[in-house]
């Protein structure tokens, strides 16, 4: 199973100023995952922060095969135990490039003698 949190905060351009940005600070930190999480092969946890709201902080669950992280705008390769996870081209990612950008790979850990 894959996990991905997604923590978003959003503002107006209102609520540029420093009083909002202090009611914004630590938003955009990890959250504690629901449990119990459902079962599939990726599960998204997408959390977002909304000034709208009062910045209250609402999540949703997703799950489903490794296509789903195409709407966090993300591209998962599995091959064997290992996952690489590249960001698509998109209009919020800075700077704006129109090819994809590999972020990471993962592997499972060896496990050590304590």
């Amino acid at each position: 199973m894959i996990v991905i949190q997604r923590v978003r905060v959003r503002w107006s351009a209102a609520g540029r100023g420093a009083p909002q940005a202090d009611a914004r600070r630590g938003l955009n930190r990890p959250v504690t995952l629901p449990a119990p999480l459902p079962a599939g092969d990726v599960v998204v946890h997408d959390v977002l922060a909304d000034e709208a709201a009062g910045y209250t902080r609402r999540g949703e669950v997703l799950t489903g095969g490794v296509s789903i992280a195409r709407s966090l705008n993300l591209w998962l390769t599995v091959d064997g135990s290992a996952v690489t996870v590249e960001r698509l081209p998109g209009r919020a990612a800075f700077p704006r490039t129109g090819v994809s950008t590999r972020l990471f790979t993962l592997t499972p850990q060896a496990s050590r003698p304590v």
